[in-house]
Order: C-alpha cells, then sequence, then structure tokens
C-alpha cells in the first residue's frame, strides 16, 4: 500500500500528527477515505509521536492511496507539512488536521471550483466548530481583495484544515511553512498576499474539533504575540513601510501600554498604513475599512484586558459613513488625534 505508485493522483492530502487520540485520528482518516471524489494520494507524516502508535492505526486501513511516514524525530507541524509538500505528487495539495472531520463532498467541491477559477490559488471552505450545543459557523466570503485586507487588518481569512492550494504555486514560489512559528498557517498567507487570489466556498465543507489540546487555545499568548510580528511585516514587505516603525506597532497590535505620543504616533503609522493601502487596491476594496476598525477596537479591547487605558479620542479615530454609504462613493474622512485629517 506505500511503495506502489502508479498514476499520478489529482489531489495530494497532507496530515501532520502528533500524539492525536485514536478516536479522533481515526474520525479525520476516514472522513478523507469516504470522499465522493477519489483520485488523490494520502500523505500521513507521524512526527515521531510518543503516546499515539500512530503507524498501527494508518496500516490499519487497507487503502493504496496513503503514504505513510515517521520523523525521526519530533520537529513540529511546520516541518511535517514541509516534508508531505516535497513528497505531494498531486496538481492540488489538501490540508486536513488530525482532528477535524472533512465533510465528503469537500474535495469534488474545491476541486471544481479551482479548474474553474485558475487564478485562484488558496480556496478555503466554510466549517462548523464541534462540539457545541449549537452549531456555529465561521464563513469568511468575499473577494480576494477582501480576504487580503482581513489577513492585513484582522486575522487568518482561512480556517487551515479547509485549504486547497495548487501545487505548482507553492513550489515555484519557494513558500512553504514556517517553523520558527506557532501560527505557521497565518504566516503562509501573509507571505502569499499580492502573490496570488485568495477565495472562501461558502458553503460548509468541515468539522472543526475544539478540544482541550488546541494549540490555538494552548499557548494564545504566544501566538498573539506572533501574529503581531507577522501582520506587521506584512505591512513592511507589502506596502513598504520604514523597518523602523515595527517595535512600536506590534506593541500596538499586542495591546500594550504605550505613552500618549507613542498612541499618536502608532494610530498614525496605522491609518498611513491604510490609505497606501487604499491606492494600492485603487479604492475597489470598501469593506477594508471594516477590517480596519475592527483591528483598531481589538486593540482596544486587548488594552483594557491587560488593564491598560486608551485615550478615548485617539481610539475613536474616524467619523465613519455608513457601509452602504460608503458602497454609493459619498466621501468617507478619518480623524487623527494629532489633527492631521485624512479625507478620500
Amino acid at each position: 500500500m506505500r511503495k506502489k505508485q502508479g498514476k499520478k493522483p489529482v489531489i495530494s492530502v497532507i496530515m501532520p500528527v502528533f500524539n492525536t487520540k485514536e478516536s479522533y485520528l481515526r474520525a479525520a482518516i476516514e472522513s478523507i477515505l469516504n470522499q465522493t471524489f477519489k483520485k488523490f494520494e494520502f500523505i500521513i507524516v507521524d512526527d515521531c509521536s510518543d503516546k499515539v502508535d500512530v503507524e498501527k492505526i494508518v496500516r490499519s486501513y487497507q487503502d493504496s492511496r496513503i503514504r505513510f511516514v515517521k520523523q525521526d524525530k519530533n520537529q513540529g507541524d511546520a516541518v511535517a507539512r514541509n516534508r508531505g509538500i516535497k513528497m505531494a505528487r498531486g496538481e492540488f495539495i489538501a490540508m486536513q488536521d488530525s482532528d477535524d472531520i472533512s465533510r465528503p463532498q469537500r474535495f469534488e467541491i474545491q476541486l471544481d471550483y479551482m479548474k474553474n477559477y485558475p487564478d485562484v490559488g488558496v480556496l478555503g471552505t466554510a466549517y462548523s466548530v464541534f462540539p457545541r450545543a449549537k452549531e456555529q459557523v465561521w464563513n469568511k466570503f468575499g473577494s480576494s481583495e477582501y480576504l487580503n485586507s482581513y489577513a492585513l487588518f484582522h486575522n487568518s481569512p482561512f480556517g487551515h484544515s479547509t485549504v486547497m492550494l495548487r501545487s505548482s504555486m507553492i513550489k515555484e514560489l519557494g513558500i512553504g511553512y514556517n517553523k520558527n512559528f506557532i501560527c505557521n498557517d497565518f504566516k503562509l498567507w501573509m507571505d502569499l498576499v499580492g502573490k496570488t487570489k485568495f477565495m472562501n466556498v461558502p458553503k460548509v465543507l468541515l468539522d472543526y474539533r475544539v478540544h482541550g489540546n488546541n494549540i490555538s487555545l494552548q499557548k494564545a499568548d504566544i501566538m498573539n504575540e506572533q501574529v503581531a510580528q507577522i501582520r506587521v511585516q506584512g505591512w513592511i514587505d507589502e506596502l513598504k513601510l520604514p523597518v523602523q516603525t515595527s517595535g512600536l506597532l506590534i506593541k500596538f497590535l499586542k495591546g500594550e501600554k504605550l505613552s500618549l505620543p507613542e498612541q499618536r504616533k502608532s494610530m498614525n503609522i496605522v491609518c498611513q498604513v491604510f490609505d497606501v493601502y487604499r491606492k494600492k487596491e485603487k479604492d475597489k476594496n470598501p469593506r477594508a475599512f471594516i477590517m480596519l476598525d475592527y483591528l483598531i477596537q481589538g486593540v482596544k479591547e486587548r488594552a483594557l484586558a491587560h488593564g491598560n487605558k486608551y485615550d478615548d479620542k485617539i481610539l475613536d479615530w474616524r467619523v465613519f459613513y455608513t457601509p452602504t454609504q460608503v458602497y454609493r462613493k459619498k466621501p468617507l474622512k478619518y480623524m487623527i488625534h494629532s489633527g492631521k485629517e485624512y479625507s478620500r
């Protein structure tokens, strides 16, 4: 089952595993094997698990599409995913986490979309969060420009386990998962901003499992700091922001306590960043205003959570017309407490 390699698969599914609970792992594996689209290879990379016999579990499935490899030592999910990418023979790469469940038509629907939209390089889907008393659905659907602004000014535009990528794009750009970041998926999306188009299918095609061992819950503080670093670096790379501003902006994005002069300076820089982004996108992305508002409000909430007090006059940073008025191309102004006014 692991040695024969016949005709090239259309999709390469990559799933790193490290000490995943057996029932979760089996549910994830079976959700892939039961896809309605069958022409894929399933690369499972065991990151040297020491509490679960991953190989025994995987080999219990007599399916020739499975390719199992085990790392010599534990190196993290980024290294495991990059190994899977190097092994991949498919035209498309589908990511799968070892505790999530892909719905049966996921590959069929995503593949159809990727073939119909050849300029899209990264395609996610809506997903449901479980277990929950009431179903919660995450769905960020909009234009590629909207998802770019979502990444630059708010958060990750994708649920990682829903993503399908073009193999040729990843390999030609030489971009992969960065092992120096816990949130290495967000780092990858930021590395790809401006290099390809992003899109999400507005249909729930994956069930995302929430449990006590989710890295996003265990290491939330480290992830928040890294997200700030990644976002600022993205601004520097994509919008040609001066490198010397990075330290202040990272403190600002983390919601750390700043002096009034630092607050004013950081707000001015953020609004300048946004202004550059608007010009770059030729004002075709009015939803980006909403993303920037999320960013500012998020900073305020984090600051208050840490017992810090920001100057409300600075944080109430703009006089904002309603989104419908923005779409009607009415004037929009945003104010900065230093006295400088931007009007477009």
